[in-house]
Protein backbone atom coordinates (compact mmCIF):
# COMPACT_ATOMS: atom_id res chain seq x y z
CA UNK A 1 0.00 0.00 0.00
CA UNK A 2 2.97 2.15 0.28
CA UNK A 3 2.74 2.99 -3.50
CA UNK A 4 -0.88 4.83 -3.34
CA UNK A 5 -0.51 8.26 -4.30
CA UNK A 6 -3.32 11.43 -2.95
CA UNK A 7 -4.64 12.90 -6.37
CA UNK A 8 -4.42 16.71 -5.77
CA UNK A 9 -5.58 18.97 -8.08
CA UNK A 10 -1.87 19.85 -9.35
CA UNK A 11 -1.42 16.01 -10.47
CA UNK A 12 -4.55 15.49 -11.86
CA UNK A 13 -3.66 18.57 -14.23
CA UNK A 14 -0.25 17.18 -14.87
CA UNK A 15 -1.71 14.17 -16.13
CA UNK A 16 -4.21 15.47 -18.34
CA UNK A 17 -1.52 17.70 -20.14
CA UNK A 18 0.71 14.71 -20.43
CA UNK A 19 -2.10 12.81 -21.62
CA UNK A 20 -3.23 15.45 -24.16
CA UNK A 21 0.62 15.30 -25.40
CA UNK A 22 0.11 12.11 -26.14
CA UNK A 23 -2.80 11.72 -28.42
CA UNK A 24 -1.83 15.43 -29.98
CA UNK A 25 1.54 12.62 -30.85
CA UNK A 26 -0.81 10.32 -32.62
CA UNK A 27 -2.91 12.46 -34.13
CA UNK A 28 -6.03 11.42 -32.53
CA UNK A 29 -9.32 13.30 -32.44
CA UNK A 30 -10.12 15.50 -29.51
CA UNK A 31 -6.26 16.71 -29.05
CA UNK A 32 -7.04 20.19 -29.73
CA UNK A 33 -8.18 22.91 -27.12
CA UNK A 34 -11.65 22.81 -27.09
CA UNK A 35 -13.42 26.10 -27.36
CA UNK A 36 -14.64 27.61 -23.95
CA UNK A 37 -18.42 28.86 -24.06
CA UNK A 38 -19.85 31.05 -21.38
CA UNK A 39 -22.09 28.87 -19.05
CA UNK A 40 -24.78 31.94 -19.58
CA UNK A 41 -24.61 31.67 -23.06
CA UNK A 42 -25.37 27.21 -22.87
CA UNK A 43 -28.18 28.25 -20.20
CA UNK A 44 -29.92 30.76 -22.54
CA UNK A 45 -30.67 28.06 -25.38
CA UNK A 46 -31.42 25.81 -22.95
CA UNK A 47 -33.91 27.72 -22.04
CA UNK A 48 -34.71 28.82 -25.41
CA UNK A 49 -35.13 24.90 -26.61
CA UNK A 50 -37.16 24.02 -23.22
CA UNK A 51 -39.40 27.07 -24.36
CA UNK A 52 -39.39 26.07 -27.93
CA UNK A 53 -40.54 22.11 -26.92
CA UNK A 54 -43.43 23.58 -24.31
CA UNK A 55 -45.22 25.80 -27.58
CA UNK A 56 -44.74 22.44 -29.77
CA UNK A 57 -46.42 20.85 -27.12
CA UNK A 58 -49.23 23.42 -26.87
CA UNK A 59 -49.33 23.22 -30.84
CA UNK A 60 -49.78 19.61 -31.01
CA UNK A 61 -52.56 19.58 -28.40
CA UNK A 62 -54.55 22.10 -30.33
CA UNK A 63 -54.04 19.90 -33.15
CA UNK A 64 -55.44 16.78 -31.68
CA UNK A 65 -58.85 18.74 -30.59
CA UNK A 66 -58.96 19.88 -34.24
CA UNK A 67 -58.25 16.18 -35.32
CA UNK A 68 -61.12 14.89 -33.21
CA UNK A 69 -63.98 17.40 -34.36
CA UNK A 70 -63.02 16.98 -37.80
CA UNK A 71 -63.25 13.13 -36.58
CA UNK A 72 -66.33 13.57 -35.06
CA UNK A 73 -67.95 15.43 -38.27
CA UNK A 74 -66.88 13.35 -40.41
CA UNK A 75 -68.81 10.40 -38.40
CA UNK A 76 -71.83 12.50 -38.42
CA UNK A 77 -71.52 12.61 -42.35
CA UNK A 78 -71.01 8.78 -42.76
CA UNK A 79 -73.66 8.25 -40.35
CA UNK A 80 -76.23 10.69 -42.47
CA UNK A 81 -74.74 9.48 -46.14
CA UNK A 82 -75.64 5.43 -44.36
CA UNK A 83 -79.36 6.53 -43.76
CA UNK A 84 -79.96 8.10 -46.98
CA UNK A 85 -79.02 4.79 -48.68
Amino acid sequence: MSNVTKLTPELLKQLVLEERQKMQEAGLPGAEKAEEVDAADQASTLSHKIDHAKKLGIHESNLKKQLERIVRIREALKSDILKDL
